[in-house]
């Protein structure tokens, strides 16, 4: 049997300053039989050109130029466009060890998995300097298994991360199972894809040597979208379908009550999200957000207080309030043991 085409779809999009360093780590990979794809997402910087010089000096690099639709709606382009047959999602100020692809595809083959997960260093970059700031990293090992039995697992110990540059994937499992992502998402737009992917896994794979994969955060990177409905909804469509999981899913109770455990979280952060929007991009997402609080109490506000009171105007704000009460008395009690 023959080597195995790789694709590695990089969405671009103004990141010129760390574009090479992410690329370079590619080039450099122990396994050669590559392709990978740059979606330029009509960046307004010098990125289309570095990504033209790359396709000029190395035949493995294709460049998609489009315009732009964000960083969702270029990895489905990029998706669309492979001809591997195994996919891993890179995000353009990221970079990665030299093995990755060859590590990741000696297991996903031995284990014959859907995919493989794995961990990842955090940096903070700003002014030239960087910071490492934590791993992304699993503390236990986990068992090849249905997806499910995965994801229960992660959520029992806390170790569930849905970044999708955290996973190598066999194309053809993305494509049987249409499993994409959402457009007009961004920054929580891995919530429902990773989500997808484990619920509907027949077997997943852990691969726990450490660093593979290293993740920039960056004042640029933290601030865009931030404050967006692209953040909005994202965790209002990975909290949709984590909400249908539990209700229809037909899973074990173990399973149920994990699925449970992350569309509260999705929720609280979806309702943040959109708290922190400006009035007028409140009102354009209010329908959608007052139908993402009706889902929740169909379900019995998923058994949480604190659901119940992120989805009531009034116990909201109360909400918020025994919050800020909360922070004061907290910061009040730190300059006092200070001071002793």
């Amino acid at each position: 049997m023959g080597m195995p085409l790789v694709s590695i779809i990089i969405p671009v999009y103004n990141a010129e300053d760390y574009l090479r360093e992410c690329v370079d780590s590619v080039l450099r990979q122990t396994y050669r039989n590559l392709e990978i794809i740059l979606v330029d997402d009509q960046s307004p910087d010098n990125c289309p050109i570095i990504c033209d010089e790359y396709a000029k000096e190395d035949s493995r690099v294709r460049v998609i130029h489009k315009p732009n639709g964000g960083q969702s709606d270029a990895r489905n382009v990029g998706l669309d466009m492979a001809r591997g047959e195994y996919i891993y999602f890179l995000d353009n100020d990221d970079y990665i060890e030299d093995i990755l692809v060859e590590m990741c595809l000696a297991v996903i083959e031995k284990e014959q998995a859907d995919f493989v997960f794995f961990d990842t260093l955090i940096f903070f970059e700003d002014a030239n300097e960087r910071e490492f700031l934590t791993w992304l990293a699993r503390s236990r090992e986990y068992k090849t298994d249905k997806g499910h039995r995965v994801l229960t697992e992660l959520v029992k110990y806390g170790e569930y991360y849905w970044a999708v540059w955290m996973n190598f994937i066999r194309a053809d499992y993305l494509r049987k199972n249409d499993i994409r992502f959402i457009k007009d998402t961004m920054q929580s737009e891995d919530t429902p894809h990773s989500f997808s992917l484990y619920i509907q896994a027949e077997r997943v794979a852990y691969l726990s040597r450490k660093p593979l994969h290293y993740h920039r955060r960056h004042s640029k990177a933290c601030s865009t979208y931030a404050n967006s409905p692209q953040t909005f909804y994202g965790y209002f469509y990975g909290c949709l379908d984590m909400l249908k999981a539990y209700e229809t899913g037909g899973f074990e109770l173990d399973t149920r009550a994990a699925i449970r455990i992350q569309a509260l979280r999705s929720f609280k952060n979806a309702m943040n999200s959109y708290h922190r929007l400006a009035a007028a991009e409140q009102e354009k997402t209010a329908r959608d957000k007052t139908a993402l609080c009706q889902s929740v109490k169909k379900l019995r506000y998923l058994k949480s207080l604190a659901a119940r009171m992120y989805a009531n105007r009034y116990t909201w704000r109360l909400y918020k309030r025994t919050q800020k009460i909360k922070n004061e008395i907290i910061r009040r009690l730190k300059v006092s043991m200070k001071r002793k």
